[in-house]
Parts: structure tokens; sequence; C-alpha cells
């Protein structure tokens, strides 16, 4: 089972994925590439950073199909594509992209966590790290990566399951989808 936990940060993911990965026991993986060339790479240009991520991506689904991984994923496809739209990387940049991201392995379920704006901005403060752009605290900036969310869910005719985490703990979203998928 290829499992993927999507949203922004401040909903839930890390903490769900890394619980659902116990109670299904299967493996916990994340997308994120080392943080030391993003920071490069980010410095440079969006587009180049989304760019990176999008190969990183489309390896690990690589890896994933010729190997039969089965994982629980924090995060995947959808949120690098959803989040650089919404910082404002180059659309030609995303359409040039279009092969390469209908290439990519496709999960066996999607979960996309969503959050009230307010309880999410909350979270990511309790974190005591500075935010970043990739945070997207802006509240018109969030609503614009949550309608990439779904507009390329479409696209891709991924399946997305939407659980708004606002008023339900860790426990109870990990619960929700082990349940769902019995």
């Amino acid at each position: 089972m290829f499992i993927t936990i999507e949203g922004l940060d401040g909903v839930g993911k890390s903490t769900v994925a890394k619980g659902l990965s116990i109670a299904l026991n299967l493996p916990f993986t994340s997308n994120r590439p080392p943080t030391g060339v993003l920071k490069e790479l980010t410095d440079r240009s969006l587009e180049v950073h989304f760019l990176y991520y999008l190969m990183s991506i489309y390896r690990l689904g690589e890896n994933i199909k010729s190997d039969g991984l089965q994982a629980v994923f924090d995060s995947y496809l959808l949120r690098p594509i959803s989040a650089h739209e919404a910082m404002g990387v180059n659309p030609a940049v995303i359409i040039a992209s279009l092969p390469l991201i209908k290439r990519v392995h496709k999960p066996d379920k999607n979960f996309l966590l969503t959050c009230q704006h307010d309880e999410r901005i909350r979270r990511l403060t309790i974190r005591n790290k500075s935010f970043d752009p990739f945070d997207i605290v802006d509240s018109a900036a969030e609503q614009k990566a949550l309608d990439s969310y779904k507009k390329w869910g479409r696209l891709l005719q991924w399946s997305i399951s939407y659980i708004d985490t606002t008023f339900i703990d860790a426990n109870g979203v990990i619960t929700m989808i082990a349940e769902s998928m019995k």
C-alpha cells in the first residue's frame, strides 16, 4: 500500500503520517530533499526549486514502482506543485513539466489534511521556528494552494480524501484514515 498524506505546513501531516505508519505497520517516508541543497536552490530561483522537487519525486515514484515499496509518505507530488503555484512559480515551468508530472507513480491512497487558517498559524507558531515562504502564512496564498491541490487531483485523476484537522487530534485523524482503509 502506497499512501500519501498531503497538506500545508501546520495541518498535522508529519504527525499523522508517522502515526499511521505505526498503525498500519508500514515504513514512514518524507519526500523532502536535503535541506542544504534546498537553501541554495531557493536562493537562486523558485522555478529551479520546483524542478528539483519534481525530479526528486519522480525518482522516488520510480523506485516505489520498481521495488514495490509500501509506505506512508509525508507529502508526495501534490504539495510541491500546490505550494509552488501559490508562491508564484512561473506557470510556464509547470506547463513544460506536465509530461513528467503525469508520469509520476500514482499512490494507492491520497489524503489531504486541511485546517482553519488561524489554527494552522497557531500550530506553526508553537514550533518555535521562524516562518519561511513554504509555510504559506498568507491566507490568500493558502486558499490558492488549497485550490491547486484540488485542481491537480482532478487533472491527474487521483482520488483524494479530505480531512479537516482543525478540531480533531492526530490520533483521531489516524483512526479515521485507518478505518477508511479496511
